[in-house]
């Protein structure tokens, strides 16, 4: 029966529910409808005149109307406060046997035996310990033949109190001789009547009682956010002006009908049946009704000389200050208006045409701005060609550099050759080389010229021309380094720029290499047999041009040989790839404040796991890992990777 009563509901809701939808729907289309015709097809006037009424007289009309509800819910507060105060009051001289002899009231002590209300009218009542502290308590008249059918209610007041060790609970009938005094104990601003009736919440109210400081359970509590009281048959009431016995007690009273009524402070408690159940809530309201008589001459008087100053104000106030509202906004449209017509002028290429607006306000700044707009769009024009013009001599530049370097690697037989170049902008200072010196020897060489762009790609192509030029002299790697150290030692080269770089010679008949390290990274030898262990060949070495005077760098240059077994291989790379860099990600994946790099840990680990591909695998899985790590970022300096491996079988 309850899921039936539960499947009603839903079907009953349900349109209620959508119904209530539309009617929210068709209210904000209804106000959307003219803003939208405003916003796109009014002019700039009127959207200021509309403007004006969104920014100033509506916000003021809800203003004042939201203070003059919130000071009406504050009376009604202070006065339901009042009302509370003065139930609690009565209660207490009933309590202490204070109470007049009008009032009917009843005792019933709460101890172990039976404890119950009897009344001569009404069904006993048996008492039980979950009887809240406070509240009403609604009883039946008791049945007999003269008012068979009757459900004649009565309604009373009730408090546990504590005397002589025992629980007493203090009952006083809700009549109009208690809510008289009531009256007289209650202080009010305003109030034509108090009323006594049981009461119905409405649902959003009934949710409001359930939690927080409005939670009904044992107690009185203040509503002040009521309006109107409820029109019901059970209803008491009395005038707070004088007592009058005549139609103190009224049921489904005239004044409820009155369409003036107004709730100005409530007082709800819970309310128990006579079987202990909860039966709802019971109110006490303050009811103001306005008793003002609109058709006096004097009132009528009164209204009229009002108005007239209300007119008369009106007509020298606000007309003039409206007046001066339009002139503000001609003025704002016509500086609007040159502005446009300035925007015309620049839009059809005229960048010389100036605003010209006389004033301090914010337009004069707007068309100062305009004019410096122009100015910096011509001097943005010229830069952008000299920037176009300065990105196609990069662009040559950079297939200049590019056409430098060998755009195949020699056909070495028994050996797998393998490199690549990364730079980090258009140009940049990395190389690598590989010559053909004779049917059995290789030139090979790698370096890194300090800095970056285009001094780096000037000297990048002295250092790569000089090695090539050098094989008509020598084919010693360590003179072809002295060499070089001794070019750019030469004062007429700019002392910020070092290179650092590894020549060496490869033998196909030895099967050996021998190379001269000038400062640059440590090759690795990635052995082919897999229980050898992977190293970094050891080899001393000063960058060349760091040392301008002396024999230090003569010194320090270092031949070391080495010689080369089947599926050895040979790894030489610029510091760009091992101090590669981005931004460390914390655990949520946001980026942290240091760095992260890609380190040479990274790099010998990446090629322990490819011991035994062959170079282009290497090549490759090694291309793929720095870009991985880049991923969408720019790289932050060149890279430059050449890898040298001896085979069994023919190079591809």
């Amino acid at each position: 029966e309850s899921s039936e009563i539960a499947e009603a509901k839903f079907w009953y809701g349900l349109p209620r529910f959508l119904y209530l939808l539309f009617k929210i729907y068709l209210l904000a289309v209804l106000v959307k409808i003219p803003i939208v015709l405003v916003y796109n097809f009014a002019s700039l006037s009127r959207k200021l005149k509309f403007s004006s009424l969104f920014q100033s007289t509506f916000p003021q009309l809800i203003q004042l109307a939201m203070l003059g509800l919130i000071f009406y819910f504050f009376i009604a507060g202070w006065q339901a406060e009042k009302m509370r105060k003065a139930i609690v009051n009565q209660m207490d001289q009933i309590i202490t046997k204070e109470a007049t002899d009008s009032i009917e009231t009843y005792e019933v002590t709460d101890d172990d035996s039976e404890a119950v209300l009897r009344t001569e009218d009404y069904e006993p009542v048996e008492l039980s310990d979950d009887l809240p502290e406070q509240g009403i308590l609604a009883l039946n008249k008791r049945r007999s033949i003269f008012n068979f059918g009757s459900d004649e209610v009565a309604y009373f007041l009730f408090f546990k109190s504590s005397e002589a060790g025992e629980d007493v609970i203090h009952f006083a009938r809700i009549e109009p001789n208690l809510l008289h005094l009531i009256s007289q104990s209650t202080s009010i601003l305003a109030g034509s009547r108090l009323l006594a009736y049981p009461y119905q919440p409405p649902i959003w109210e009934s949710y409001l009682y359930r939690f927080g400081f409005w939670k009904q359970e044992n107690r009185f509590r203040i509503f002040p956010f009521a309006l109107r009281p409820q029109t019901t048959s059970n209803v008491i009431s009395v005038p707070f002006e004088r007592p009058d016995d005549s139609g103190l007690l009224s049921r489904a009273n005239d004044f409820l009908m009155n369409p003036f009524r107004i709730t100005i402070g409530r007082v709800i408690a819970p309310m128990m049946n006579d079987k202990l159940g909860s039966a709802g809530f019971f109110a006490f309201e303050i009811l103001l009704i306005p008793a003002l008589s609109f058709f006096s001459v004097t009132f009528a008087g009164y209204l009229l000389f009002l108005a007239f100053i209300y007119l008369l104000i009106n007509l020298v106030v606000i007309r003039r200050m409206s007046k001066f509202g339009s002139e503000i906004n001609q003025m704002i449209v016509q500086k609007f208006n040159q502005l446009k017509n300035g925007i015309r002028e620049i839009s059809t290429g005229n960048l010389d045409y100036k605003v010209r607006i006389e004033g301090e306000d914010e337009f004069v700044e707007l068309a100062h701005h305009f004019n410096e707009m122009g100015d910096r769009l011509k001097s943005s024009i010229a830069e952008a060609r000299d920037k176009e013009r300065l990105q196609q001599e990069l662009t040559i530049a950079r297939n200049v550099q590019l056409g430098m370097l060998p755009r195949t690697l020699p056909h070495i037989p028994g050996y797998q050759l393998r490199a690549m170049l990364k730079t980090a902008n258009e140009v940049g200072g990395d190389f690598y080389d590989v010559l053909k010196l004779n049917k059995n020897k290789y030139l090979f060489t790698i370096g890194d010229v300090s800095g970056k762009s285009t001094s780096a790609a000037f000297y990048m192509a002295q250092c790569i021309s000089l090695i090539r030029y050098s094989q008509q002299f020598t084919n010693d790697p360590r003179e072809i380094v002295l060499r070089l150290n001794k070019y750019f030692s030469d004062p007429l080269v700019d002392r910020q720029i070092f290179v650092t770089a590894i020549v060496g010679i490869l033998d196909i008949r030895s099967h050996t290499i021998r190379f001269v390290r000038a400062g640059h990274n440590l090759p690795i030898l990635v052995p082919g047999k897999k229980w050898a262990k992977i190293e970094q060949l050891q080899s001393k070495g000063l960058g060349l041009g760091l040392e301008r005077v002396g024999k230090l760098f003569e010194e320090n240059v270092e031949e070391t040989p080495l010689e080369l077994a089947a599926n050895d291989m040979l790894v030489f790379y610029t510091d760009g790839l091992v101090e590669a860099s981005r931004d460390a990600l914390d655990n949520e994946g946001r980026p942290e404040d240091e760095k992260e790099f890609y380190g040479e840990e990274r790099l010998l680990d990446m090629l322990d796991n490819l011991r035994g591909k062959r170079a282009s695998e290497v090549h490759q899985s090694l291309t793929e890992d720095i870009q991985s790590f880049y991923g969408a970022r720019s790289p932050v300096d060149d890279y430059t990777l050449l890898v040298i491996q001896k085979s069994d079988e023919p190079s591809d």
